[in-house]
């Protein structure tokens, strides 16, 4: 009788916390020069979702031209107007890019959601510091074969979460719990990464692998809670049959030995 209720209990015992993952469906990256208003080079049109990389990047070439011009100075005790040289900072290319990632969430669909993690690895890092890098909640109709800056849904002003990347090969988190609880129901999340900081006269870059690649591909990390009683119906029957058999075998094995106890 023991051990059939050690088989029961845990049917009707507390609820179990368990993990999911999802890979991205879709990720890409835009780029611009936000100095390029014309868009010369027609990057706010390109559209780099076929590669096996995504990238947060930027490329800002500040520059110092030289140049004269007329000023008046002393000389002597008298005013005079010369030429002198002034160096002035130039700001030429401001390039940007920013990451976009889509998840499926149709497998949240009726679970407890406890807490989900964007997991991202980093595979290139080029960075002066240790940097902040954001995730901004987006709107997910885009395609990852059409997206560009031009058509890329717009981020908010508030990041929703933010890490520190500093080195490559490894893991990084950001927790987006509440975004993708709010977002189940349309059964499909987006975000945009970003470099939060940007130092003049430099070049920083964090890329991770796109799902192309087909390795260490951008993952939500999701716990769930499974309630008590909401167990699998065949852990009900294998259960059942168990104990149905551990009966009759007490049943049988105590008929036997009431035949074999010895006559007065």
């Amino acid at each position: 009788m023991i051990l059939s209720l050690s088989l029961v209990l845990p049917l009707t015992g507390a609820s179990v916390t368990r993990s999911l993952v999802i890979e991205v469906s879709e990720d890409a990256y835009i780029v611009a020069d936000v100095n390029d208003a014309a868009d010369t080079y027609g990057l706010r049109d390109e559209n780099y979702g076929d590669l096996e990389f995504v990238k947060a990047w930027y490329y800002w070439n500040v520059v110092v031209e030289e140049h004269t011009e007329e000023q008046e100075v002393e000389v002597d005790g008298e005013m005079v107007t010369e030429e002198v040289v002034v160096e002035e900072e130039v700001e030429r290319e401001h390039y940007v890019s920013v990451v976009y990632l889509k998840f499926d969430l149709s497998q949240l669909e009726g679970r407890e959601v406890d807490s989900v993690m964007l997991q991202l690895y980093a595979r290139d890092v080029v960075l002066l510091t240790p940097r902040y890098v954001q995730t901004f909640l987006v709107a997910s109709e885009w395609t990852e074969a059409d997206i560009t800056f031009n058509t890329a849904p717009g981020w908010g002003q508030t990041a929703t979460a933010t890490a520190v990347v500093y080195q490559a090969d490894q893991w990084y988190g950001w927790d987006v719990t509440e975004d993708a609880i709010g977002e189940t129901e349309a059964g499909q999340i987006s975000f945009a990464i970003m470099l939060r900081d940007m130092t003049q006269a430099s070049e920083e870059v964090v890329a991770f692998p796109s799902h192309e690649s087909g390795e260490n591909v951008s993952r939500l990390i999701i716990t769930y809670t499974v309630p008590a009683g909401a167990v699998a119906w065949y852990w009900w029957l294998v259960g059942a049959v168990v104990i149905v058999a551990l009966v009759g075998l007490a049943f049988f094995g105590g008929l036997r030995l009431k035949r074999q106890k010895p006559s007065a």
